[in-house]
């Protein structure tokens, strides 16, 4: 074994636990992030493209291109609020998912793997920010005194 080996190794050792599950934990958050951008893209894509065939009406048009829009927006914001973004990208997209059930009843299963796929990151996304700032405390990155009123602005 050569020094450089020796040398991974010992760093290896001395590492922290927590920090590989703040790092799977922060990880999760820039997945839950990528989702809302991802939301949103596909809603204005479709949009644009199903104008284009002229197979969509006007209102159908400007409600998906608001609603992708706010959910590239809440992608932006994610970093900086997190928790509430993407609390709100859940309720969003839920509701968007029950609207066009009411519409029309079988769009709920049109593509349902990708909706519960992306509910779940969502999900997953929303419990890795407690999950990152409780380590982040517990590692000593967070500042205790403004912790309550601070955005999570520490998650890359």
């Amino acid at each position: 074994m050569n020094s450089y080996e020796q040398a991974y190794l010992d760093k290896k050792a001395q590492e922290d636990p927590r920090e590989r599950l703040l790092l799977k934990a922060e990880q999760k958050v820039r997945d839950a992030k990528l989702i809302l951008f991802i939301i949103g893209g596909l809603m204005l894509g479709s949009a644009i493209f199903y104008y284009l065939l002229d197979k969509l009406p006007n209102a159908d048009l400007i409600f998906n291109v608001v609603y992708g829009l706010v959910f590239i927006g809440l992608g932006f914001f994610a970093k900086s609020y997190p928790k509430q973004t993407i609390i709100i990208g859940i309720i969003l997209y839920i509701l968007k998912i029950a609207l066009a059930a009411y519409i029309t009843a079988a769009s709920l299963f049109s593509g349902l793997f990708f909706k519960v796929i992306f509910i779940y990151a969502l999900y997953k996304g929303f419990k890795a920010v407690n999950e990152a700032v409780e380590l982040r405390r517990e590692l000593g990155r967070l500042d205790e005194t403004n912790a309550d009123n601070q955005p999570i602005d520490l998650i890359n």
